[in-house]
């Protein structure tokens, strides 16, 4: 499928879907008050930079890491991707000290940075520090690998 068809098809399905949930949508009361499910904020302004992210969240970005795109998406998550060499994953994971990547999928959500499929063998891990919950994908590509990675705040 092409990368126009599937445009297409994302613009007709949000154009559809879009109207049709916020037509349906009536919340009611909570039975015993009502509930709150805001996040948050996370402890930086806007999209940080790398830099920035790896002071707030402790991680430590691979040597090699190039395209780093980073968007806030509220107030509560910023959900990330960035390229680098895949025989550095290994230091990549330690010294976030990140717990071992499992052969299975966490981010179970889209994200404007991520492209739909991820064209690969993906691995994950997740993990709750300093108030932060991090899920992170690697999906392998041969001699490089893509991150994609949601920080959020609530942990």
């Amino acid at each position: 499928m092409t990368c126009r068809r599937v445009a297409a098809t994302c613009l007709v399905a949000a154009l559809v879907v879009a109207p049709a949930t916020l037509a349906g949508c009536d919340k009611q009361p909570t039975p015993g008050g009502p509930t709150t499910t805001t996040q948050p904020p996370l402890p930086f302004a806007g999209s940080t930079s790398k830099a920035g992210l790896q002071k707030t969240a402790g991680l430590r970005f691979p040597a090699s890491s190039t395209d780093y795109r980073a968007t806030r998406v509220g107030e509560g998550e910023l959900d990330v991707t960035f390229r680098y060499q895949s025989s550095e994953t290994d230091a990549f994971i330690k010294g976030s000290k990140l717990p071992a990547l499992r052969d299975e999928r966490v981010l179970l959500h889209p994200s404007p940075l991520w492209d739909l499929d991820p064209g690969g063998a993906v691995r994950s891990t997740t993990d709750t520090r300093d108030g932060l919950r991090i899920a992170l994908e690697i999906v392998d590509g041969g001699e490089t690998s893509t991150v994609r990675l949601v920080v959020a705040s609530g942990g």
